[in-house]
């Protein structure tokens, strides 16, 4: 083997013109199907790191005609859903708040205090079953009691770092925020995702009670959205039958007068990353395309494969010679065939190194 080693290098040195453009080729190739791959599997990794997320299904407006959505739902449905749901079952609302500024006191006397307004935090309001149905890590806090107080706030991470810049994030805990001219203290900090997902919340506060105990039916907005987490499809089958009889009952007439009335449906976790329509973030993208960049990184590489094999066969006729007089003293069919097969896992290997990012 060691002779082997020795043989190949010193031809891939003496033929360092071929060797380069095979290297250069094959790593273009590979380094293409890297990126493909990394793309892939960040777009497939949405919501993989929730557990059971194949049983968690968004429920939204819809109607007869299947090509309508509007992820959006009526706040009167909150509390009706969370009343019937089963003990195994989790409701969990997600209402996007917009607010004109954030303030966060400084705990300085030489710093003046902080001020965010609402492109810079992602602002929900939810329920503390939205902390039982993501893998959040607490910092500080837990899901039990975050939100015991209705004036009480929980932060990702990142949030809190850069709120109160050094200072531990164990110390944090009471301290105050206001939220236009309401105070708010932290009751709880939590890890941010380490996995792609669509809940992209930054600070969360409790539902109003107004809010939970709302019986409008009548007015849905896009921003109010609401999850159901079940293992049993007889169950969510229920929640939605519950919800169209109340609709039914109390709005139905009236947006009749105005179009085509309201049909609650449900829809798998898994595939909101992949329908724009039902999509909050902006990041949602479609089969389709990833499956054509797919054929993209797999054309580059074969392509790089031909090149390599159409610049080997060029050395056909010079290689032919050397095969002759290793033949001629004596080695075994095999081991010729063991070196090319060698020769070769070298320029792959020396492309993998050039090709790695």
């Amino acid at each position: 083997m060691k002779n082997l080693l020795k043989t190949n290098l010193r031809y891939l040195w003496r033929n360092r013109l071929f060797t380069l453009l095979n290297i250069v080729g094959l790593s273009i190739g590979i380094s293409a199907c890297w990126i493909v791959f990394s793309i892939l599997h960040y777009e497939f990794s949405f919501e993989k790191g929730i557990p059971e997320n194949q049983n968690i299904h968004q429920i939204y407006s819809g109607e007869n005609n299947p090509d309508y959505v509007f992820m959006g739902i009526p706040r009167g449905m909150t509390s009706l859903l969370h009343e019937t749901s089963l003990d195994d079952t989790y409701i969990v609302p997600i209402y996007n708040k917009f607010f004109e500024q954030l303030h966060v006191p400084s705990s300085s006397n030489t710093v003046n205090e902080l001020v965010f307004d609402v492109e810079e935090v992602t602002l929900q309001a939810t329920h503390e079953n939205y902390f039982k149905m993501l893998p959040y890590n607490w910092i500080l806090g837990n899901s039990y009691n975050a939100f015991d107080d209705p004036f009480s706030l929980v932060l990702t991470e990142k949030k809190a770092k850069e709120f109160f810049p050094g200072e531990e994030l164990s110390s944090l805990a009471g301290k105050s925020i206001k939220i236009d001219f309401i105070l708010y203290s932290i009751n709880g900090i939590i890890q941010d995702l380490d996995f792609p997902s669509s809940f992209h919340g930054e600070v969360f506060i409790p539902i109003s009670e107004s809010d939970w105990n709302s019986h409008n039916w009548h007015g849905m907005n896009s921003n109010d959205r609401i999850f159901v987490k079940t293992n049993d499809i007889n169950s969510l089958q229920h929640l939605l039958k519950v919800a169209q009889d109340e609709y039914d009952k109390v709005a139905k007439d009236h947006h009749a007068k105005f179009g085509e009335p309201v049909v609650f449906k449900s829809f798998p976790l898994n595939e909101i990353h992949f329908t724009p329509a039902m999509d909050a973030t902006g990041k949602s993208t479609e089969k389709n395309v990833l499956y054509g960049i797919l054929l993209i990184g797999a054309f580059l590489l074969l392509l790089a494969c031909i090149n390599y094999i159409n610049l080997s066969t060029s050395q056909i006729p010079q290689r032919a010679k050397e095969i002759g007089i290793r033949k001629t003293l004596g080695i075994r069919s095999s081991l010729l065939t063991f070196n090319f097969i060698l020769e070769t896992a070298m320029i792959v290997a020396f492309s993998l190194l050039l090709s790695i990012p």
